[in-house]
């Protein structure tokens, strides 16, 4: 399949609900075709009436960012709140500065992009 780019420097986020297995802790994912943490204060209404619905109807939660967690960007945002955090990295160098907060599950996703070799995908992949 040959993939057409209208935008350089533009990538599209397929998020699929194919069914579910249901062996996931999480019950509810916050991802998109955007970072969530981009600009989060201004989406703080989003995010408060989600965290009180999930404490009342008590639903773990997860978060995908590619923000790591010493961003200043979301220095204050209360990444507590997640039972797990998936952060999508594009370098190994990110991996120094992923770590757990809040006593929180971390996964990391790697994102591979036109910067990386084939040599560093079997790496990761290994």
């Amino acid at each position: 399949m040959r993939s057409v780019n209208a935008n350089p420097g533009k990538y599209v986020s397929i998020i699929t609900n194919f069914g579910c297995h249901y062996t996931c802790p999480e019950w509810v994912s916050v991802s998109g075709g955007g970072d969530p943490l981009f600009h989060w204060k201004e989406h703080w209404s989003f995010y408060e009436g989600l965290f009180h619905t999930a404490e009342r109807r008590n639903v773990k939660l997860e978060m995908h960012t590619s923000y790591l967690p010493d961003s200043p960007e979301v220095q204050d945002f209360p990444l507590n709140w997640f039972e797990r955090v998936v952060y999508h990295v594009h370098k190994f160098d990110d991996l120094l500065h992923v770590k757990r907060k809040f006593g929180e599950i971390v996964r990391v996703v790697f994102v591979v992009d036109d910067n990386m070799t084939e040599q560093d995908v079997l790496f990761i992949a290994g």
